[in-house]
């Protein structure tokens, strides 16, 4: 059976154009967790932005390379100057997100090299 649906055309895309795939894949994961971040923060105006980013962050570090990750970090750091982060937790934020980019890129690096 063929199917010729959205899924079949994401995928035929994906695999012709993998870099930029992975890219929209962590734009959309981001933009996600910065409105869940928003309504928590409405809800309750002492959520942590950042700490809701870390796990975005570390995961598109590992499964995507360093551009995903450090495109993560920059909508995480853009989403806690939006929601009004105190400067020190911003800064905070951005050492501990590129630190996390490149580690997370040797990770990905060394898995692509060995399979």
């Amino acid at each position: 059976m063929r199917s010729t649906g959205i899924r079949a055309r994401w995928r035929a895309f994906a695999q012709a154009r993998p870099r930029f795939a992975s890219h929209l894949a962590v734009g959309a994961a981001a933009a996600v967790v910065a409105v869940i971040v928003a309504a928590l923060r409405a809800a309750a105006p002492e959520t942590p932005v950042f700490l809701l980013f870390a796990p975005v962050v570390c995961a598109s570090a590992v499964l995507g390379g360093l551009g995903p990750a450090l495109l993560a970090a920059a909508i995480g750091l853009a989403a806690g100057v939006w929601l009004g982060e105190s400067a020190t937790s911003t800064w905070v934020f951005a050492g501990l997100g590129a630190g996390v980019a490149f580690a997370g890129d040797r990770v990905f690096r060394t898995r692509a090299r060995d399979d």
